[in-house]
């Protein structure tokens, strides 16, 4: 066995003739290639196996098969998946003295290594190869190498890989190399969702496709999500996973929308035993006393239908993000002193007692509806938010049934492990 271009394997005793390029021609195996990709087994159909005479086997000839790389008469406009990938493989006839039969194909790639950078289709399909025998895959430094170069090369490797139908071989170092990134992956991922989401379906990545399920029905309604629904850009099976994790969201918001739309402070409630005024405080004396928690709860729930009513709850664009932020905070972040003075006690003025005094018990009311919130405020993904803030909702959950793909033996990849 000999190496060439970072370790690549070559072996004398191959009887497959493999051309990339010019440059880059393998002995390889055929019992390898067959067993790691189906379109190899119907390249390498033994019945099309050159039947070596007796001179060549003892002049040391072994190849049997020989592949060439050629241009796709599909790229890029055909409507069959084929159509993804510029060049093909195509199988060249040998005769008994390992010699083309008909016409010798020379390939697409003869010379265009002469000093020229080498386009990424040839670079992974070397690596695809190469995988075939354990030869790690190298997508590039993730540390020096920024997150574009190491995503343009994933992508090309991908695409040889769904060509020759072995997506398992090239998960996982594609997976890792692009995690290593850490949060400049992350960010990217927040910043356009459905490219990842589809990317990852493509390449079977669980932990990418987690974080862009997680971004991506958070952003349901943002105009990139709806596009790449629309377009058909996403497979049918990822866009339903996607729309039942956003009615999820939407649900969530609801019921939280219910909770604050019919909260009322205990102290206002009263519990009737025997009926008697002066046992159960439910005179209208009693109640007088509560009227500044009446009227802040009032001042509350005003702002509250006001938010529902112009759709800045659940029918807007971020599913309610705001509204419900904004409620998670408390504070200043809604109904501060200023808007009070500016709207509520200019057409209700008060004493500075009184008006201290409702800004006291809205300020309660404020910290006890919280609660509700904070389920909806959970960050399920894995970008450090505080860094990188978001106005989308982070607290889709991702089960192990919920990828909708199965491993090569029919059952769900999650069934065998876990995150």
């Amino acid at each position: 066995m000999s190496s060439r271009h970072d370790r690549f394997p070559e072996f004398k005793d191959g009887d497959v003739k493999l051309v990339v390029t010019g440059s880059r021609q393998y002995k390889l195996h055929s019992s390898v290639l067959r067993n790691n990709s189906e379109v190899m087994r119907e390249l390498l159909d033994e019945r099309d196996a050159a039947q070596l005479d007796r001179k060549a086997q003892k002049n040391g000839i072994t190849t049997r098969f020989k592949l060439v790389l050629v241009e796709n008469p599909l790229y890029p406009d055909g409507e069959e998946e084929l159509s993804r990938i510029e060049y093909v493989f195509e199988a060249i006839p040998l005769n008994s003295n390992d010699q083309p039969a008909g016409n010798n194909l020379r390939g697409v790639g003869d010379g265009l290594e002469n000093g020229r950078v080498v386009p990424e289709i040839f670079i992974a399909y070397e690596a695809v190869l190469g995988a075939f025998y354990n030869v790690p895959i190298q997508l590039g430094d993730a540390q020096s190498d920024g997150l574009t170069h190491l995503l343009s090369m994933a992508l090309q490797i991908t695409t040889v890989a769904e060509y020759l139908d072995c997506i398992h071989i090239i998960t996982r170092p594609i997976e890792a190399t692009l995690l290593a990134t850490g949060q400049h992956l992350l960010k990217a991922i927040a910043n356009n969702p459905p490219a990842w989401l589809s990317f990852a379906h493509r390449i079977k990545s669980k932990a990418i496709f987690r974080e862009s399920l997680i971004h991506a029905s958070g952003q349901y309604m943002y105009p990139t999500v709806q596009d790449a629904i629309t377009s058909g850009d996403l497979p049918d099976e990822v866009t339903s996973l996607l729309k039942k994790k956003a009615l999820i969201i939407i649900e969530a918001v609801r019921s939280c929308e219910r909770h604050l739309a019919s909260y009322y402070p205990t102290i206002l409630m009263r519990e009737k035993t025997v009926g008697r005024v002066d046992r159960d405080n439910i005179g209208r004396a009693n109640y007088a006393n509560d009227i500044i928690m009446w009227i802040a709860l009032c001042i509350f729930r005003h702002w509250a239908s006001d938010m529902m009513a112009s759709d800045q709850t659940h029918h807007a664009k971020d599913l309610g993000f705001a509204f419900i932020n904004a409620v998670a905070k408390g504070g200043d972040a809604y109904l501060a002193k200023t808007v009070l003075h500016d709207q509520f006690h200019l057409r209700f003025p008060m004493s500075p007692k009184g008006m201290a005094c409702t800004e006291h018990r809205l300020a309660e009311i404020k910290e006890v509806v919280k609660q509700w919130t904070v389920p909806l405020m959970r960050n399920e993904s894995h970008l450090d938010r505080k860094a990188n803030p978001q106005h989308h909702f982070l607290f889709t959950t991702v089960k192990v049934t919920d990828y909708p793909w199965r491993d090569e033996n029919g059952l769900d990849e999650e069934e065998e492990y876990e995150e």
